[in-house]
This record gives C-alpha cells, structure tokens and sequence, in this order.
C-alpha cells in the first residue's frame, strides 16, 4: 500500500516536478527496487493527492531519464541495469562490420588506495582522505580483447566492494552498483581522443606499440548529480569504432 505523501511543492516549480522528485527520491532509498513494479498511475495519484495528468507528466520524466521504464500493458517499472539494456546505453564500441555483440568482462586487478586531488575532484570527494576503489579491467569481444579500463569508484559508495565481489558478479559494473549498493548510473558525461596508448595497453589489446587508439574519459552520475565512477578506457580502432546515435524519431515517440 503506497503511504500518503504530503508534497512540499518548490516555489515557481511545476506540481509534476515535485512528483517526479518524490519518486526518484523513493528509487533513490530502495523503495522501489530495480525492476519492480511501481503503483498504477491512478495510485499515484490518489497516494499524492493530485490528478493523473501530473503523475503522467513526473512519470514521462523519469522514463526519458532512464530511470523508469513502461512495458505497455503490463506497467511502469524501475529499469534494472543488465549486460542487455547496458551495452545499448552506455557501451558506443561497436564491430566494424556493425554488430554489437555482448563483450565479456575481465578483472585485471583491484585496490583500495588514496588518489591524488584532481580525481578527488572529479568524485566530489574531501581531499582530507579521498579513498577510492581502483578497477582494472578489460572487454573482450568474440575473444578477442578490444577495451582496456581503469575505473575509479567513491569507497563510501560501495562499502564492502572487493575483487571477491566483483569476479562473482555475472552481470555489468553497473548492474553491480544498482543490485548491490542501490547505485544507479543515470547519465555519463564522455570525452574522446585519438591518442598513442602506454607500451603496456598496446600489449594489453594486442596493437602494435605506437599504433593511435580511442582514448575515452567517461564521468558517470548517480541521484542528485553526484559523480559515481571515473572511468578512462582505450579503444581499439581496426576491428570497432565508436557509434552513437542522439535524438528520438516520430516512429519510436509512438
């Protein structure tokens, strides 16, 4: 049963914002779970004492975000991070002859440590003692390896975090984040350059040393616009590229 919710509506912001706060708010805490089921629209409305329109327009919100998803008849549902859904959001490396095949993980090594200031920075972290979780790690496509990674993750977000953990896990990071520590990634913010890789990422993805790969500085948010992760990853480019698409067509907004 959905508790009655008193709203404190923001000066000069829509009803519909102050709804859609209030569920991502719920998300946010664990309320609704990744891939559970919310009330009905009509519930909302009556639990938020307001009329559907509003509950659809805080709803839409969410579903746009990424944060929600509909399955027509069936419902509005927290959307789970999964290898599916992941490798179309957030995984632009794609096989030159245009597949976009499943890449498998692995773990090359993992430490807690302090990081220096400007990463500290970048995680929103004190510099009094900014601790992170370091993550090496490497995709591997039809065998052959095409992403090498260095993550970098708040300890204070996923206390417990280990390379134990990880190696158990079977699906993406970031279904990790979400399933374990309610850790949902709802935005990245990429940079990308051709650069000449270290000697050992040559070696790692089996290039030949000097050879120009991708280079991709990615920041990945959670609620609230905190940073979650830093992740900087080499590419290679003979057998993938780099592929993304922005915008909704008239035929998908039907």
């Amino acid at each position: 049963m959905l508790a009655i919710k008193q709203l404190t509506v923001g000066k000069g912001q829509p009803l519909y914002q102050t709804v859609r706060d209030d569920i991502l708010e719920r998300v946010s805490a664990g309320e609704w779970a990744p891939g559970v089921a919310l009330p009905s629209e009509s519930q909302l409305a009556k639990a938020y004492g307001v009329g559907i329109s509003t509950v659809r327009a805080a709803v839409s919100q969410l579903v746009s975000a990424d944060v929600l998803l509909r399955h027509q008849g069936k419902g509005t549902f927290v959307t789970a991070h999964n290898v599916e859904n992941d490798i179309y959001r957030f995984f632009h490396v794609v096989q030159n002859d245009g597949q976009k095949l499943l890449p498998k993980s692995h773990l090359l090594s993992f430490e807690k440590c302090r990081t220096d200031s400007k990463t500290a920075d970048m995680l929103q972290l004190p510099h009094t003692n900014p601790e992170v979780f370091r993550i090496r790690n490497l995709l591997l496509v039809a065998g052959q390896p095409q992403v090498a990674s260095n993550i970098c993750v708040p300890t204070t977000l996923l206390p417990g975090l280990s390379k134990a953990v990880i190696e158990a896990n079977q699906n993406t990071l970031y279904g990790l984040y979400q399933s374990r520590y309610g850790v949902m990634i709802l935005k990245t913010h990429e940079k990308v350059w051709a650069k000449i890789p270290p000697a050992e990422i040559s070696k790692l993805l089996r290039v030949p040393k000097g050879e120009p790969l991708l280079a991709i500085h990615r920041i990945g948010y959670t609620f609230g616009g905190q940073p979650a992760e830093l992740r900087q990853s080499w590419v290679r480019t003979d057998v993938c590229h780099y592929e993304f698409s922005m915008g909704t067509s008239v035929e998908e907004q039907r």
